[in-house]
């Protein structure tokens, strides 16, 4: 982790002070002579060496430049990875644990955690649990039109606000009433293709705004299967505040981290 730590901070500024180094050393081999009392060390064979092969050094340190910037990128990812998802993870396993006590089938249970990219999508950040970690799932959000956000998460980002439905209707057997599928889109903001074609499990949601260093970073989400999981008052509910409390001041400490 030192290794990757190093990189991510010292890889772009190394070669930026090779360059820095190589265009002072063509200015001062390029200088007049210094007085015959003085030995003349712009005249060594390494000087004319460096004289002769200016423009191909130049090269070779805009090469290495290029290549430190994507090295420095994953780096950073990887540090992101380490100290983020992974200790994101264990918090939310812990949470969904406590949390899962009180429902019937435990293992329905979920906790998802988003994060914004670019104002264009919420990506999966870190997820409870070890059967659908590895899902791509995404939601598509937009800025300026609340229509274009999809699903919870999408127009939990957008509003800023706690999004929680319940007593969804079930539209994952293999045969679902057309009505089922148009109730359930429009009561999780999602277009009712998507849900033909995906057949979603869950029938109870809570969104929750996600703030980090007091800006929008992302969207909170818990889903279950059975459609009692998420009551009208879960979100005032003292471990879920607590659980967004924490998870707030991991992301800080993970992006200062990551900073330093």
């Amino acid at each position: 982790m030192a290794c990757w730590r190093f990189l991510s901070k010292w890889g772009p500024r190394s070669g930026s002070a090779c360059l820095y180094m190589l265009l002072i050393l063509r200015v001062l081999t390029g200088t007049k002579p210094s007085p015959p009392e003085r030995p003349d060390w712009t005249n060594e064979p390494s000087m004319q060496w460096i004289r002769e092969n200016f423009w191909w050094i130049l090269l070779v340190l805009v090469m290495f430049m290029a290549v430190q910037l994507p090295v420095s990128a994953v780096a950073k990812w990887r540090l992101r990875k380490a100290y983020g998802g992974g200790a994101i993870r264990g918090v939310l396993n812990a949470f969904q644990k406590r949390l899962s006590k009180r429902m019937e089938f435990p293992h329905t249970f979920r906790i998802t955690l988003f994060r914004a990219h670019k104002c264009r999508w919420l990506k999966k950040y870190a997820r409870s649990g070890y059967v659908t970690i590895q899902s791509r799932t995404k939601f598509r959000i937009n800025r300026n039109k609340e229509h274009k956000n999809e699903g919870i998460a999408g127009r939990t980002w957008y509003t800023n606000t706690v999004i929680i439905r319940n007593q969804l209707p079930d539209v994952s057997g293999a045969v679902v009433a057309e009505q089922d599928i148009i109730d359930y889109a429009a009561a999780t903001f999602y277009d009712p293709k998507k849900v033909r074609k995906r057949c979603p499990r869950s029938r109870s949601l809570a969104g929750f705004p996600v703030l980090v260093h007091g800006e929008p970073w992302g969207v909170l989400v818990f889903d279950a299967e059975s459609s009692e999981a998420i009551e009208d008052s879960f979100g005032k509910k003292s471990l879920v505040r607590y659980l967004l409390g924490t998870i707030s001041l991991a992301l800080e400490a993970c992006r200062d981290e990551t900073m330093a």
